[in-house]
């Protein structure tokens, strides 16, 4: 699935933990491995790049000491920009790209967003966002599923490959998100049906029963809650004690995103665990 695993790395402490990570992901699936990093000014000149090499070298023959990656590569950039990036990474095409987070929060954040956001929300390729403290190897796999469209099946193919190789469980997690009366003008509110919570987790779970029972192999187990989709996945995260969330982006544009960000983004923003995240159609490619 990984056959080839790029990874942004610039010498930060978040940085060197995506590195270990993608390190050991290339190590385990046999993929090349392609390391990122663009100069900042003060580093800009020949020796100064040669150095970087060299010392990025010597991390990976001491992360991958015993079981290196099938290959690897170094690419410095001049400019440190998102644009930099992204060009690197739609030029070298990789099946994974691997990126270290420094969690921005309050106002800064929403004006900004963090470079691994823009990062997930720019990249052709899938990405894997390994927050502070997230310890190799993962042994939980969380998956939100919507029943709104496929992804998750895309979900689960990955997860199968992530199972049999890095032999993690799998936990399946369905949020459903109550209607809100919404006021167009103060005179005329959408009347809603009532809602009752406690049917709307028997139904999901009935689904969720539903797809377990196609995929038995993966010994998923199921859970449905109800809440703020962003929110819930991040508590079950942390309830269930995972390592890593899995699940699609679909990308809002324009003032959509502005007001609320896609609910991946906000995963990645407050989750308790490195997150994986994809365009459909991108992940799974069989």
């Amino acid at each position: 699935m990984f056959r080839k695993i790029a990874v942004l790395f610039d010498f930060s402490w978040t940085s060197r933990q995506a590195l270990e990570w993608a390190v050991h992901l290339a190590s385990r699936f046999g993929s090349s491995l392609g390391v990122i990093h663009a100069l900042s000014r003060r580093e800009d000149g020949p020796e100064t790049e040669s150095r970087i090499q060299a010392e990025i070298d010597l991390k990976i023959r001491r992360l991958g000491e015993g079981r290196p990656p099938a290959s690897v590569s170094v690419h410095i950039h001049s400019g440190r920009t998102v644009d930099t990036l992204i060009a690197s990474i739609e030029a070298d095409a990789p099946d994974l790209v691997v990126l270290g987070t420094h969690g921005q929060t309050g106002l800064l954040h929403v004006l900004l967003g963090s470079v691994a956001e823009k990062i997930v929300r720019h990249s052709p390729s899938p990405t894997l966002v390994v927050k502070r403290g997230g310890a190799w190897p993962p042994r939980s796999l969380l998956i939100p599923v919507s029943f709104e469209d496929a992804a998750y099946e895309e979900s689960l193919l990955a997860a199968s490959e992530l199972r049999g190789t890095l032999g993690v469980s799998v936990e399946l997690l369905h949020v459903t998100e109550p209607p809100q009366a919404i006021s167009y003008v103060p005179e005329a509110v959408i009347a809603l049906p009532p809602f009752d919570p406690d049917a709307a987790v028997m139904t999901a779970l009935a689904k969720l029963r539903e797809i377990t029972s196609r995929h038995a192999s993966l010994s998923l187990v199921p859970h449905a809650v109800v809440g703020q989709a962003a929110h819930e996945i991040c508590l079950a995260a942390a309830r269930t004690g995972s390592d890593m969330i899995l699940m699609p982006t679909h990308g809002l544009t324009g003032a959509a995103r502005w007001l609320l960000g896609s609910v991946t983004e906000q995963v990645i923003r407050h989750a308790p665990c490195s997150v994986l995240s994809f365009r459909p159609g991108r992940l799974a490619k069989g």
